[in-house]
């Protein structure tokens, strides 16, 4: 009896504390979906968001090893640093995919599995 007690408040307080999570950051979903669509306001605050320092460039230490690894073709100097002109410059040039597997590399491999068909 005392373990189902123990369960049940146990598990009270794990949804208690995700429902109070889930309110304290009210916004976040829609901010990501407007900056993901271009339109609106959320267009281009995703860089200034990660850019910590403010100093107009986004580092390794900042956007995590994960997103590092996707954004540092774009650093054209080979400084470590990438500017959002840099990223824009790559995006342009379709260094930089739209999500996962969806870059350069993706769709120059999707173009020789097309000419290898024909």
């Amino acid at each position: 009896m005392r373990t189902t007690i123990r369960l049940i408040v146990a598990a009270l307080f794990v949804g208690l504390t995700s429902t109070a999570l889930a309110a304290a950051a009210p916004g976040q979903q829609g901010e990501r979906r407007e900056a993901r669509d271009g339109k609106g306001k959320g267009k281009g605050q995703w860089f200034a968001k990660l850019d910590a320092n403010k100093d107009g460039f986004l580092t390794r230490a900042e956007v995590g090893e994960r997103r590092w690894n996707r954004i540092q073709v774009a650093d054209a100097n080979k400084d470590n640093k990438v500017s959002k002109a840099e990223l824009q410059k790559a995006k342009a040039d379709g260094k930089l995919g739209k999500g996962k597997g969806k870059g350069k590399k993706a769709k120059d491999a999707a173009q020789a599995r097309g000419k290898a068909r024909s």
